[in-house]
């Protein structure tokens, strides 16, 4: 696989997606929008800690490893991108001084390599307004918690009620609510995974790498004489 270099155009996107440079593994594009997108080519196994198709396993996984980072874990499915077993991830991380970053991505994973197209949008000007919009749809009522002053029901996982973290998704980053924000930078790049998802076309030479196939841990066996 050392001799494996990334081709851009072997990657079909979107038309809406314009070129702008390659760089060695990466290639970079952006839309109208001043969005970005980027396929990146890592040429090493997959550090993926499950089966493709285990998306159980897979939300389990991604979301310790955001929560290292800082960020939150809005979306993580097994999906076929282009025919191949990919990975659709949407996460959220924090900007300095306000507002949120929001990164889609999907992985492709084969057995030594990978590729991964992420899409990205930051918040600019005036933030906020999602949030406190879908607040106000809220029925009943949300209420305020006066033991910690946070709002009762407002932050929790996306797949795991009891989980808890310092940073989680909240209310206003559903899916249900991007229709009332079409332009807010959350409804953009789920949108731009969804539409990846539906024309993007890739190359023979990737499709036919041979596949990732995760290696469970061996259990221990301890044998005793008869």
């Amino acid at each position: 696989m050392a001799a494996f270099m990334l081709d851009h155009t072997e990657f079909h996107l979107p038309a809406q997606w314009k070129f702008l440079v390659q760089e060695e593994g990466n290639a970079f594009f952006t839309n109208a929008a001043g969005d970005g997108l980027g396929i990146y080519f890592f040429d090493a196994r997959p550090d993926i800690v499950a089966d493709v198709g285990d998306t159980p396993a897979l939300r389990n996984f991604y979301r310790e490893a955001v929560a290292s980072a800082g960020m939150a874990m809005l979306e993580v499915d097994a999906q076929q991108l282009a025919g191949i077993a990919s990975v659709r991830t949407l996460f959220k991380g924090r900007l300095e001084p306000r507002g949120f970053a929001f990164l889609g991505s999907y992985t492709l994973p084969f057995a030594h390599c990978s590729f991964v197209i992420k899409v990205q949008s930051l918040e600019g000007g005036i933030t906020g307004l999602r949030e406190s919009s879908v607040m106000l749809m809220q029925e009943p009522p949300l209420q305020c918690d006066e033991e910690s002053g946070g709002i009762i029901g407002w932050e929790k996982d996306a797949y795991d009620p009891s989980y808890t973290a310092e940073f989680l998704p909240n209310l206003a980053d559903a899916a249900i609510y991007d229709k009332h924000f079409p332009d807010h930078p959350l409804s953009r790049v789920r949108g731009y995974l969804d539409e990846i998802g539906r024309e993007l076309a890739v190359a023979d030479r990737i499709r036919n790498l041979p596949p990732f196939v995760y290696q469970h841990p061996r259990k221990q066996h301890w044998w005793k004489p008869w």
